[in-house]
């Protein structure tokens, strides 16, 4: 899915290859049964509005870009899925 957004004040667009969201720990029964916790996997491109790739922007993204995109990859695929802003 793409989606257009702001990176440092910069109109772009980010083309996710890959999500997979968190997945907690799973505890039921014994310790030793226990499923580890799954972190989060988000893979994506960056494009300029003419859609050229964009290496330099997508090397200068934070960690809070990074939540905040996934936030807003969230909230395109319910917009998609239902046809409303959430």
């Amino acid at each position: 899915m793409r989606f257009k957004t702001k990176i440092m004040g910069f109109d772009c667009y980010v083309d996710v290859i890959h999500y997979s969201p968190f997945k907690p720990a799973k505890l039921t029964g014994a310790m030793e049964d226990a499923e580890e916790a799954i972190p989060a996997e988000f893979d994506y491109s960056i494009y300029d509005m003419d859609g050229t790739y964009w290496l330099e922007l997508e090397d200068s993204v934070t960690e809070q870009d990074e939540i905040r995109l996934i936030e807003e990859y969230e909230a395109a695929v319910l917009a998609d899925k239902y046809g409303k802003d959430f």
